[in-house]
């Protein structure tokens, strides 16, 4: 079984990953290689603006930490945990079959052990790296696996390991981005149900055999409340609305197993007035990432439309994606086919053809992929910060609702006491 080596410095763009003595023993062997960086070198390659390396090391820990416990299923922390400490070994000079058993053995997570060991297993056999991830793909996701095989394609798999791990990096700080935006609002939202939809109902139920006593005509809008109220407080009512959540639920899940139903949504969702546009930008993140790296690992447009199509969830781009592929194979080109359904901003189109008339395709994709991601989180996080007046508005509009309801009641109760 050959070795993976590195003379570059890329090991040291990990710290923080390996655990305990797995760190020492990956220190001592880069000292041992004198790969090893002194404290000059790794404050010269700190990145600017992250702030000090020790808080950005705890936010790793924090966003890679096995939660779940032995038993839990794999996340993607895990992944990516994964992938960094692999290409830390792998860079500093020990055997993939090696390094992978070493993992296994200290790895905190007693499913990702198993399917390491077994990784290790199939290449001891005389299998590949990224076949031995596709066989556990429901661990790794296509994407990962694809950027696998264009790493051992163009004997480049450590990097490409590396790339995986930093591609994970970056979708679990989107992640936590998004559960940070609506953290908030869900808290909010739960709150006001549990006090206007339980302590308000009872209020509302005691108050209206009082009306019906005092013989007064009860408001539209009070009514409602009424209604409302005392539908809330009976066990039929949670019954009925818990069947047809659970009733839509599972029409849903049934519907969307159609191919024609899945791309008439997909096709009615990228056209969208706001979520159009966001979604957009992800599709072409998503779409020139994974056809930047296969390019760039030496595979061929034809196989680096396979992988692309095989990552791309809307079902619209995957019939993109296969149209393009079929264009490509009969001597047309990219762009004009990628064109056909308007999937991608407009000025993505524009790179694109000018990807291809200089030849640079894999660099223009790969410039592609940072500004679109950078946009879409940016948007994103727009969106995000959006969602937390509007739940505040709703939230006033119910309650000047029941202000005016009670409002009224009170202005009904005046005028029948004047009466009498």
């Amino acid at each position: 079984m050959g070795k993976y080596n590195s003379g570059n410095s890329d090991a040291e763009s990990s710290g923080g990953r390996a655990k305990g003595s797995l760190r020492d023993e990956i220190a001592a062997r880069l000292h041992e290689q004198g790969a090893a960086p002194s404290g000059d070198e790794k404050k010269g390659r700190e990145k600017p603006g992250k702030g000090p390396q020790k808080k950005r090391s705890v936010t790793k820990n924090i966003l890679t930490a096995n939660i779940t416990g032995p038993l839990g299923r794999i996340k993607l922390r895990d992944v990516t945990a994964f992938c960094e400490e692999l290409a830390l070994l792998l860079n500093s000079g020990m055997p993939l079959v090696q390094s992978l058993k070493k993992l296994a053995e200290r790895n905190p997570s007693f499913r990702m052990a198993g399917v390491i060991r077994n990784m290790a297993e199939v290449i001891e056999s005389g299998g590949t790296f990224a076949g031995a991830a596709s066989k556990h793909e429901d661990v790794f996701g296509v994407q990962f696996v694809s950027m696998f095989k264009a790493g051992e394609r163009s004997g480049t798999l450590t990097t490409a390991i590396q790339r995986v791990a930093d591609r994970g990096e970056i979708m679990l700080e989107r992640r936590h981005r998004i559960v940070s935006m609506l953290t908030y609002p869900v808290i909010v939202v739960v709150a006001a149900f549990l006090v206007i939809g339980f302590g308000f109902s009872r209020a509302m139920v005691a108050l209206g055999p009082m009306l019906e006593e005092l013989g007064v005509s009860v408001p539209w809008t009070m009514a409602m409340l009424l209604n409302i109220g005392e539908s809330m407080l009976t066990a039929g009512f949670w019954f009925r609305a818990l069947a047809f959540i659970v009733a839509l639920a599972f029409l849903y899940w049934a519907v969307m197993k159609l191919r024609p139903v899945r791309l008439v949504r997909d096709r009615f969702l990228v056209r969208c007035p706001i979520i159009g546009p966001l979604l957009k930008q992800s599709l072409v993140a998503r779409f020139s990432r994974v056809f930047a790296t296969m390019l760039n690992a030496g595979v061929s447009v034809p196989e680096a439309l396979d992988g692309v199509r095989d990552v791309m969830r809307n079902e619209l781009a995957r019939l993109t994606v296969a149209r393009t592929k079929a264009a490509v194979q009969e001597g047309g080109r990219i762009v004009p086919a990628l064109e056909h359904e308007r999937i991608f901003p407009l000025l993505a189109y524009e790179m694109m053809e000018v990807g291809e008339e200089t030849g640079a395709l894999g660099d223009v994709f790969a410039r592609l992929a940072d500004i679109y991601e950078k946009k879409a989180a940016d948007d994103m996080e727009i969106l995000g910060k959006l969602v937390q007046p509007a739940v505040i508005v709703t939230l006033a509009l119910v309650v000047g609702f029941i202000v005016i309801a009670m409002f009224q009641v009170y202005t009904t109760l005046i005028m029948h006491a004047g009466a009498m």
